[in-house]
């Protein structure tokens, strides 16, 4: 549920057809992801 959250708060930052989330590294999206979930609470 959680993780489902947190990917709907990545997708309305970058989204789906977006060139940023393809060229975004995994540890960018991680980052983004703490960011995100720091966000949300």
């Amino acid at each position: 549920m959680n993780k489902l959250r947190s990917k709907n708060a990545v997708d309305r930052i970058y989204p789906p057809n977006s060139k940023l989330q393809g060229n975004a590294s995994i540890s960018e999206s991680k980052k983004v992801l703490k960011r995100v979930k720091t966000f949300v609470r």
